[in-house]
Formats: structure tokens, C-alpha cells, sequence
């Protein structure tokens, strides 16, 4: 129970700040919640890292 609960608020965090940049509307918003989510919990912090290195590109 706790990978569901550190995926569901990391992944509201990352999504918010995309939400906010304008990057994401309110129904990506909330799949990126059940995506990431779901990815922290069935995989673990590699899988999810690797996931946000992937979707998340580096601002310069």
C-alpha cells in the first residue's frame, strides 16, 4: 500500500506542474496520475524514473 500511495503523490506533483505550464488538460492531468501511479506501483522507482526521463524533457 505504501508504493500506491508514494506513486499517487509523486505522479499528482509531476502532473500538476505540467498542469499548470499549460503542458496537459484536465483528462491528461488525471491519466498521467493513473499512469504514473500504476507504473510506481506495478514497477518500482526504476521503472518510474525511467518513465519521467523519458516524458520529461530537460529545460535549459
Amino acid at each position: 500500500m505504501l508504493n500506491f500511495t508514494i506513486g499517487l503523490v509523486y505522479s499528482s506533483l509531476i502532473s500538476f506542474a505540467a498542469y499548470k505550464k499549460s503542458s496537459l488538460n484536465i483528462s491528461d492531468f488525471l491519466a498521467a496520475i493513473a499512469l504514473g501511479t500504476a507504473i510506481y506501483f506495478f514497477g518500482g522507482l526504476w521503472f518510474f524514473n525511467i518513465m519521467i526521463a523519458f516524458l520529461c524533457p530537460p529545460v535549459f
